[in-house]
């Protein structure tokens, strides 16, 4: 069975895996969902790779319209 050390407390920990249901909502509305995976028990791995996708959207649509001038509207 995995196991994940906590550095701090040395305590161990079963790790966390994301659920089909938490999976949609991280791919259909990232910027809420997202936040769930700062529970313990999530690797850092996966909240980077899901960071980095829910704030993918927005960052783009803010280079865009700093370089057009224009908002693209979804």
């Amino acid at each position: 069975m995995l196991t994940v050390e906590n550095r701090a407390t040395g305590a161990t920990e079963e790790p966390r895996y994301i659920s089909f249901v938490l999976m949609a909502g991280l791919i259909a509305l990232p910027l809420i969902f997202v936040w769930l995976l700062l529970r313990r028990g999530y690797g850092r791995s996966t909240r980077i790779a899901a960071f980095s996708y829910a704030f993918m959207g927005p960052l783009l649509n803010l280079v865009a319209w700093m370089l057009t001038g224009e908002w693209v509207s979804e």
